[in-house]
């Protein structure tokens, strides 16, 4: 992994698999976040499941909110005071875009400390 800003690090990481479903599945999460308003640092890495992306990506943001993505298309969100093995969302593979938007969207809303969304 590439050496990182400060800029770049005061925002929500969405950390994906190599590979170009987890990279399609991460430009919507990244949506999502934008959405609300928040920036966004995607970082693609070679190779975890979506647990273990999303604990590095909250480790790696100033904001301690992180998003991982898998080739499977399983989507977590977690934020750095949960127990590693348990993310705040996840959405088991095969995840679509709707789904990773929806996320991206829910993990800014984690760091406003406002309401999430389901639908």
């Amino acid at each position: 992994m590439r050496d990182l800003t400060a800029k770049e690090t005061l925002s929500i990481v969405v950390c994906h698999e190599d590979g170009e479903s987890a990279r399609q599945l991460a430009e919507y999460a990244s949506r999502g976040i934008e959405e609300e308003h928040m920036p966004v640092l995607l970082l693609p890495v070679a190779t975890g499941n979506s647990i273990e992306l999303a604990r590095l990506a909250c480790e790696t943001s100033l904001l301690a909110v992180g998003v991982g993505i898998d080739q499977q298309g399983s989507i977590s969100l977690t934020h750095f005071q949960m127990p590693a093995d348990k993310p705040v969302l996840h959405a088991p593979s095969g995840s679509d875009t709707r789904k990773a938007r929806l996320m991206g969207g829910n993990a800014a809303r984690l760091y406003k400390r406002i309401p999430f969304i389901f639908e």
